[in-house]
């Protein structure tokens, strides 16, 4: 199958900054040698920037990724998460519990307040954000992370009219997700569009509304999320999960996954080669997060090597 020749890599955010100047010579080499080890699309962060040399970096940077011959896709969150200590316009769009208490991403209280699906903050905020960079960045597509309402809620006054009508937080996540994916297909109907899917059979999401189900045939591509070796599983557990994602909804589909421990130490090549041969046999193509010098990179690309041949086999 086509979509098994190669995998997603979300670019490390910290070693190639969009609002920070970089060598571009260096990104360049990084890029190649993840196309070396079986890239195909390179993930960027950076929803909105606000100077115009930030915007000059991320369209020299798509050209180098375009003339490798891969895809660029920008990363984004959906519902979140702002930083409303300075900025009260963000208020009303938080999502809050049955008592008013403002929930966060990570419990980090106002630093990271999640926004409603059902607030005017899509409209208002992410789309805008997203059509501009859009309207300057030749992205290939987008990936929506986060795409739920967090533990404890929402109660907010934009989710009571909703709630009035005895509706819970599926609803209000599905509404939220359609408004976006259809103003965005308006003006940029060839752009895929890609979601955090989660880990269906794994972990159990449906309390905030993101579970497969919920998810299911509204967006072009799904990322299934899990790393078995963090919690002593077997392989066959990512297997499980993608296939039950699949099972769920059509679409093109990844297995988002570290490629490192809880030390931040990469996985040997015949350990991350298991681990892509499981996703392979899942029917998805890994999605990698890549935060480790260029020489590492040799061992992503054994362990791709020996996923390939392992299921050829």
């Amino acid at each position: 199958m086509k979509e098994k020749l190669g995998f997603r890599n979300n670019m490390d955010y910290s070693k190639f900054n969009f609002k920070r100047k970089f060598d571009l010579k260096e990104y360049q080499n990084y890029v190649q040698k993840l196309k070396e080890c079986g890239a195909i699309e390179i993930e960027h962060v950076g929803r909105y920037l606000k100077y115009p040399i930030q915007r000059e970096r991320v369209k020299e940077a798509i050209k180098i990724v375009h003339d490798l011959e891969m895809k660029a896709i920008l990363y984004s969150g959906i519902f979140g998460t702002e930083d409303i200590r300075n900025n009260q316009n963000f208020v009303k769009y938080a999502q809050k519990n049955k008592e008013g208490k403002i929930l966060s991403y990570g419990d980090m209280g106002e630093i990271t307040a999640m926004m409603c699906p059902s607030s005017e903050y899509v409209k208002q905020v992410v789309i805008p954000q997203i059509n501009h960079t859009l309207d300057y960045a030749n992205y290939d597509g987008i990936f929506l992370d986060i795409p739920w309402i967090m533990y404890g809620g929402c109660f907010c006054d934009n989710c009571e009219p909703i709630r009035k009508e005895d509706k819970g937080n599926a609803e209000i996540v599905r509404k939220g997700l359609e408004n976006f994916v259809q103003d965005i297909k308006k003006s940029f109907p060839n752009v895929k569009i890609s979601v955090n899917a989660s880990a269906p059979t794994i972990y159990n999401h449906d309390y905030h509304g993101a579970e497969m189900e919920n998810l299911a045939n509204l967006f072009d591509e799904y990322v299934t999320e899990w790393n078995p070796f963090r919690f002593n599983q077997n392989v066959q557990t990512v297997t499980r999960c993608i296939t039950k994602a699949k099972e769920l909804s059509s679409g093109k589909f990844y297995h988002a996954t570290t490629c490192t421990d809880g030390k931040r130490k990469i996985y040997s090549a015949k350990k991350l080669g298991t681990l892509f041969s499981a996703i392979l046999k899942g029917g998805a193509s890994p999605r990698l997060g890549v935060a480790f010098p260029i020489h590492q990179l040799d061992i992503i690309k054994e362990a791709w090597s020996l996923a390939l041949e392992n299921n050829r086999m």
